[in-house]
């Protein structure tokens, strides 16, 4: 992440392909980590193999069916979960600074290991929030709503984004 020191003397070709190295990596570790490293991965485990109920998203009911029927592996949600968060997350970055290396290394220090290794579906919904920012800030209201909507199918939490609607 030393790359943040330097990060304005790129060109911006070289910029991309290093902010899609470095959050492919990011997702790569997060999607492939052991399953000891913390608590919530058991539980993914559990719920994967259970029956669901109301109380579950229903992004994570159809994703766990595509990733039984198709891969039959739990390590393969994980998977997706990680590149849709970082990808989300990335690209937001990419769209609202000019520092996006310097932003990464903030969300890496910060954030990374708490949503998206350990939370993973609070990490697809913080990146829609954050991608939902763009069109909030230059008035597109729908847009808004519309990716809050999507937050809230991978965690009901986010629905409280939508009072930013209002202000």
């Amino acid at each position: 992440m030393s790359v943040a020191f330097i990060e304005e003397r790129l060109d911006s070709s070289i910029k991309l392909l290093l902010l899609i190295l470095i959050g492919g990596g990011m997702a790569l570790v997060a999607g492939f980590r052991p399953s000891d490293i913390d608590h919530d991965y058991s539980n993914y485990v559990n719920l994967y193999n259970s029956s669901y109920d109301i109380t579950t998203e229903i992004s994570f009911v159809l994703l766990s069916y595509l990733v039984y029927y198709v891969f039959d592996n739990v390590v393969f949600l994980f998977l997706i979960y990680a590149i849709l968060a970082l990808s989300l997350q990335i690209l937001s970055i990419r769209r609202l600074t000019d520092l996006c290396f310097l932003s990464l290394l903030v969300y890496l220090s910060n954030y990374y290991l708490l949503h998206g290794m350990n939370q993973i579906r609070v990490g697809v919904a913080s990146g829609f929030f954050l991608f939902a920012l763009q069109y909030l800030r230059t008035g597109d209201r729908f847009r808004y709503l519309l990716c809050i909507f999507c937050a809230t199918c991978f965690h009901y939490t986010a629905g409280i984004l939508v009072c930013c609607f209002f202000f």
